[in-house]
């Protein structure tokens, strides 16, 4: 392939990966209350009781960004409720985690940083005019999209391991869910296409070679 063709192919690459490591200054997990318990119950709940349940699913009271798990700094926190919750005064307190948030935050996750190491690498890699440069951004592309995937999961656990049942409510609840946020869907994304942009260009630069040899033959 023509080194100028092949430019846009690099900057592409370059920018996806530039998005992934920008995707980490978002939320990437946050934790809510699991309402199941309520919901079994079976309790005689309104209307507005049951939209503030609902909502409850989807409060992160305490949010990760992409760098505090990358770094085991301090993740933010919400101590009040749902809008839903207190218009409806269905539970008629705030349902949000109580204490520092210094006490909410995890270990730094090596798989994440790792994942990190290897978007700088595949952007310095994939900007060279190395002959296979597509072959090995695209390798580290991929690589540090398993990693991340890993980094988030065994977040996810790390997460629910510092959190321990302190309000009537919450011992009610019984336990919490964790979901993943825009963050980590950004990075993912952004990962997945720099793995596809490279691997377009490493098919266009190898196919012609491989019918010419086939013709010369």
């Amino acid at each position: 392939m023509n080194p100028i063709k092949a430019l846009p192919a690099r900057v592409v690459s370059a920018a996806l990966l530039v998005v992934a490591l920008a995707g980490f200054a978002l939320p990437f997990a946050s934790e809510a209350y699991n309402t199941t318990q309520l919901t079994n119950m079976g309790l005689a709940i309104t209307p507005a009781g049951q939209t503030c349940i609902n909502d409850l699913t989807r409060f992160g009271f305490v949010t990760y960004s992409g760098k505090a798990l990358l770094t085991g700094s301090d993740p933010t926190t919400d101590f009040g409720e749902p809008p839903s919750c207190t218009a409806s005064g269905s539970l008629g307190q705030g349902v949000g985690a109580s204490g520092d948030a210094h006490n909410y935050a995890v270990w730094p996750q090596s798989s994440l940083i790792a994942a990190v190491v290897l978007a700088f690498l595949g952007i310095a890699v994939g900007l060279t005019p190395l002959r296979r440069r597509a072959l090995m951004a695209g390798v580290c592309a991929a690589a540090g999209l398993i990693l991340l995937i890993a980094a988030q999961d065994n977040a996810m656990s790390a997460i629910v391991s510092r959190l321990s049942p302190a309000t009537p409510l919450e011992l009610l609840l019984q336990n919490f869910t964790t979901f993943a946020r825009e963050g980590f869907f950004l990075s993912a994304a952004s990962f997945g296409l720099a793995v596809m942009a490279n691997l377009i260009e490493f098919l266009a630069t190898t196919t012609p070679r491989q019918v010419e040899t086939a013709t010369d033959s």
